[in-house]
């Protein structure tokens, strides 16, 4: 039931927003990170694209998850040290690399602000 639920959801899987980027690209994410906790991107391709976003705290994200979803960023945080990824579904190298360059330089601007 959990794929119908993305199927018919109108909602963006990755928002940028002023406070931070909302996260929904993984099963049940809803989640804000904001710039201020962000510390540098990482992109990686483990059958897809995906963004790894260093954070300061990963515990403050890994205590906001529902169970399955919280297993799967434990697993993330073993397996590469962090706890949230940005699953690129469907980009190629090129376009999931200048997303992640507009990451970049949004948090670039956060920080010089």
């Amino acid at each position: 039931m959990a794929w119908l639920r993305e199927i018919l959801n109108k909602q963006p899987n990755i928002e940028v927003t002023e406070q931070g980027i909302v996260n929904r690209s993984m099963y049940q994410y809803n989640q804000l990170i904001e710039w201020q906790d962000i510390n540098a991107f990482e992109l990686r391709h483990y059958g897809q694209y995906m963004i790894i976003v260093h954070t300061k705290q990963p515990e403050k994200y890994l205590v906001q998850l529902k169970a399955m979803p919280h297993f799967i960023a434990y697993l993330n945080k073993m397996t590469c040290g962090q706890t949230i990824f940005l699953v690129l579904a469907g980009y190629d190298e090129r376009t999931a690399t200048i997303f992640m360059d507009y990451l970049q330089e949004q948090l670039t601007q956060f920080q010089a602000a």
